[in-house]
């Protein structure tokens, strides 16, 4: 028998008929202050002079006087497109559309404004009621993230955010109030965005600049906390409902060698190990992996880690891989460091608007 007819079912020519074509927004950049408290994510000040664009490492004092003195800035994220107000409109433009499903998050801030509060803001949560029962009126699937980067300012100010883990525990606190809230209305759950882009600002793990040492070590001591909270999360959302599924978030930041000269190769390869291949190894395969191990070493980096978070990692490893596609750049492994960002553009491919090269293939 022919090869192709004994495995004609594994050759795909169309997309499947449930292939879930979809749009993303995050609440931080969409939603619109009203009726939230402040996040780190709101204190981010815009200058288009500025070719860093959106800054999110803050001091103490920096956050008090933006605080205190917001007419001195700009601050995109508190507007939005004022998707709170408009919603309404917008799913409707997107089920005109076709689109099947929708990745959206939910506001921490929103559900618990100082994120520590006893009881939650019925308010908020009812907006979000009121959102995915329009979503399954338009037959869209709604994805939800319940992290965006988008801390209570109070948890950042008080606690160093993501550093405690008592944090942390008000994290999966949150978490598990909304899996329990809208258990008949989702099933795939994202618990934090993109969590290799940690290492690219403290403002993902809620930290205030000027309150650590070493920043590397810190980084990659939040994205450890957020392993355990992803891991009891997994582990509390299965016992709501065992149909939930959850998934690991990624930016893909992954390179391709400048050159064939063997150290650009090498330098590609650890830079994709651990940019992108480390966070995907952890919350999937469920643990540490060596080459990991031996770049903590050779960088000294200690992370705190305990014996039973290692376990609950291993033993609550999450269901998909979700990534972020923006861009694909090569590396030089004189020019460029380990940093997530830093690269060149790909000589053959074309930049679009944004000065981004989209490779199609």
């Amino acid at each position: 028998m022919n090869i192709l007819e004994y495995k004609k079912d594994k050759i795909q020519d169309l997309f499947p008929e449930d292939f879930l074509w979809g749009v993303a927004i995050s609440a931080k950049q969409a939603e619109g202050i009203d009726d939230r408290a402040i996040t780190v994510a709101d204190l981010q000040n815009y200058d288009p002079n500025d070719k860093s664009k959106v800054k999110g490492d803050l001091s103490k004092d920096e956050i008090m006087d933006r605080l205190t003195h917001p007419d001195r800035y700009s601050f995109p994220k508190k507007t939005g497109i004022e998707f709170y107000h408009r919603y309404q409109e917008d799913i409707k433009l997107l089920k005109e559309m076709g689109i099947r499903c929708f990745r959206f998050s939910i506001s921490w801030a929103r559900i618990f404004p100082d994120g520590a509060e006893n009881n939650p803001s019925e308010e908020g949560l009812q907006f979000y009621d009121h959102l995915f029962d329009l979503l399954h009126e338009s037959k869209i699937e709604p994805i939800v993230t319940l992290y965006h980067d988008d801390m209570p300012i109070d948890l950042a100010l008080n606690y160093n955010g993501f550093m405690s883990k008592y944090v942390v525990d008000l994290f999966i606190k949150y978490a598990v109030l909304v899996m329990k809230r809208y258990q008949n209305k989702v099933i795939y759950w994202i618990p934090v965005n993109q969590i290799n882009l940690t290492r690219v600002g403290l403002s993902s793990i809620g930290v205030i600049k000027d309150t650590v040492d070493d920043v590397e070590a810190i980084k990659w001591q939040g994205v450890h906390h957020k392993f355990i909270a992803c891991a009891k999360i997994k582990e509390a959302g299965k016992k709501i409902n065992t149909k939930f599924r959850f998934g690991a978030m990624l930016a893909d930041f992954l390179v391709n060698p400048m050159t064939c000269q063997p150290e650009d190769v090498v330098f590609a390869t650890e830079k994709n190990q651990m940019t992108m291949y480390f966070f995907a190894d952890v919350q999937l395969r469920g643990e540490y992996p060596g080459y990991a191990l031996r770049y903590f070493k050779d960088h000294d980096i200690k992370i705190d880690v305990e014996e039973d978070e290692l376990a609950l990692i291993q033993e609550h490893t999450l269901d998909f891989l979700a990534i972020s596609y923006y861009n694909s750049n090569v590396v030089n492994h004189k020019k460029n460091t380990m940093a997530i960002g830093n690269s060149e553009l790909n000589p053959y491919l074309k930049a679009n608007p944004w000065g981004w090269t989209i490779n199609p293939l």
